[in-house]
């Protein structure tokens, strides 16, 4: 199975696919019991698109992650959710 991303891919335009990268990467940072730290087992498991142990990274919403926690606040999550929208809607 292919991540969101590459599926997706094909179709993005400007920063959506790094949008999706992050989301993908944070989607496996909050679904797999790992409450939002970043420890070695989440970095472990396989590559990540683009958080990275220990580097601090400003994502495309405006958040920051700080190589082991995202600091997402609603107004981050509105804009990943208008990106999304904005992908779907061009491509049904």
């Amino acid at each position: 199975m292919r991540c969101i991303s590459s599926r997706f891919a094909p179709f993005t335009q400007g920063n959506e696919g790094q949008s999706l990268q992050e989301l993908e990467d944070l989607r496996h940072l909050y679904a797999h019991n790992y409450a939002g730290d970043a420890d070695a087992k989440y970095f472990g498991h396989k590559p990540r698109h683009v958080l990275k142990s220990g580097v601090v990274t400003t994502l495309t919403c405006g958040a920051s992650f700080n190589g082991y926690q995202a600091s997402l606040d609603l107004p981050h999550l509105r804009m990943y959710a208008q990106t999304v929208e904005g992908l779907l809607k061009r491509i049904s």
